[in-house]
């Protein structure tokens, strides 16, 4: 049990100390304390490393944003599942594909504290939203207003990378000057 205590020192010594007092103030014998928190810290010691580098993380992975407010019927279609309902606080992710109908409204907040609003009878694609806190000006999103009308108010990755912003219509792209426009097709 020594070398096991002792190897654990070695890796990290806050992950040993919790070890030790689990094993000192519990009334199990120090085998089963062992056993149950051995695979526990092994796991919040993958996990710690994994978040200290984020430029690890697959970016278009993680969601673009949330959504805060669904009104009337609004849809995504995220893939080969079809269209889905939108509801409040579901997230929204690179490809997918934002519908409403004649009564339906969407507010989404994005990662990088943008807000979008997608308005009756519209369709938006999310077609890349790579944002990393860390490094903004390597940011880059793209959207497309298939149909419809959309406002929105840009966050920290078209401020930090302007020329990596693009909201596409069918009659044109728009790059970023200002914080907030509208923009219908």
């Amino acid at each position: 049990m020594r070398e096991i205590a002792w190897s654990l020192k070695a890796v990290n010594f806050r992950r040993y100390e919790l070890l030790m007092k689990v094993i000192k103030f519990s009334k199990i014998s120090p085998w089963v304390a062992i056993c149950v928190c051995l695979p526990a810290i092994a796991l919040f010691s993958v996990v710690s490393r994994a978040s200290d580098n984020e430029s690890d993380y697959d970016l278009s992975a993680l969601p673009a944003g949330t959504v805060n407010l669904v009104i009337g019927r609004a849809y995504v279609n995220s893939g080969p599942d079809g269209d889905l309902r939108l509801r409040t606080w579901a997230s929204v992710s690179e490809g997918d594909r934002i519908r409403t109908e004649s009564n339906g409204h969407v507010h989404i907040k994005f990662r990088d504290n943008a807000v979008l609003s997608v308005r009756p009878n519209s369709e938006l694609l999310i077609e890349s939203y790579r944002y990393n806190p860390e490094k903004p000006e390597l940011s880059a999103v793209k959207l497309n207003l298939v149909q419809g009308t959309a406002r929105t108010v840009s966050g920290e990755a078209a401020k930090a990378a302007r020329e990596r912003y693009r909201l596409n219509t069918p009659v044109a792209a728009i790059g970023v000057r200002g914080t907030d426009f509208l923009v219908s097709t």
